[in-house]
Formats: C-alpha cells, sequence, structure tokens
C-alpha cells in the first residue's frame, strides 16, 4: 500500500503514503490531496475538503438516480475551473470558482505544482518506455479475438 518504484521505466516514484491503518483499522487517512490528474486536484484548504476541476471533460453530466432510465443532463463546463465543497456538494453542483477566489487560487496553485511533478502529458515531450504499439483491431484479429497488452516496451 505504500511505495513501489518502476527505475528505469520512466514512471515517476510514488508519494510513499503508508494508509493501511487507515483502510483496514478506521484510523484517519494520512492523505490530505488526491491529484486527479494533471488538472484536477482533490485537497482541503482551511479544513474543507474541495475538488477542483478543470480542462475538457469526457463526460461532463450529471447521472440522475433512475439512471439509465432517465437521460443524464449535461453540466456546466469547467474549461475555466470549477471548485466543490465534498463536505457539503457531494453531487457537484454548486461551483464555488468565482465566490472562493482564495480557494480557487490555492487550488489552482496545487494542480501546477501536481502536474509539474506528477504527470506526463505529452507536452512536456515525455513519450514513455512503451512506444511499440499495435492498433486494437490489429492485434485482436491477429490473436484470435483476444484483446491484451497492445504496447511493448522498446529495448
Amino acid at each position: 500500500v505504500a511505495t513501489t518504484d518502476a527505475p528505469g521505466y520512466g514512471v515517476p516514484a510514488s508519494d510513499g503514503v503508508d494508509v493501511w491503518a487507515a483502510l483496514t483499522a478506521d484510523a484517519p487517512s494520512p492523505r490530505t490531496e488526491v491529484p486527479l490528474s494533471a488538472e484536477s486536484v482533490i485537497s482541503s484548504v482551511n479544513g474543507t475538503v474541495y475538488k477542483y476541476v478543470s480542462g475538457k471533460q469526457r463526460s461532463n453530466v450529471w447521472t440522475p438516480k433512475d439512471f439509465p432510465l432517465s437521460p443524464a443532463p449535461s453540466a456546466p463546463s469547467c474549461a475555466k475551473g470549477c471548485v466543490f465543497a465534498l463536505d457539503t456538494d457531494t453531487r457537484e453542483k454548486d461551483d464555488l470558482a468565482a465566490r472562493q477566489p482564495d480557494v480557487t487560487t490555492a487550488l489552482r496553485k496545487r494542480v501546477a505544482a501536481n502536474a509539474a511533478t506528477l504527470w506526463q502529458t505529452g507536452a512536456d515531450g515525455y513519450v514513455g518506455a512503451y512506444t511499440q504499439c499495435t492498433p486494437l483491431d490489429s492485434y485482436k484479429s491477429s490473436h484470435q479475438g483476444f484483446i491484451g497488452p497492445l504496447c511493448s516496451k522498446q529495448e
């Protein structure tokens, strides 16, 4: 549950936070932040747990309780950044970004710090070690319908 590094594979070292007691003994988690992507984070600011989301989301909807019997309505765009207080807004419907600019700024700084050290997005020139990739259809047809690893490590 703590750290496993993959030297030589171009993967950043893990943070090594031991959460075993939180998982097995109902102890509080030692984590104060969960980076979700290079553009999103869940983090505590002044004792409140917030979620910051920015950029383009692939699926930006509010799922109704009876989904898929009812269609999922579209949620507002968070391209410029949305902030939700997860303690009181678990459905993420009340965007606080404009009303709490200090919190928004703090969360944007956390996202930027995480993106600089935790994520390879390709924008930094990182392509990784697994560059010998096969298109899904080609792999499937050449392996009797089996879908397995599509990329192998370039030696």
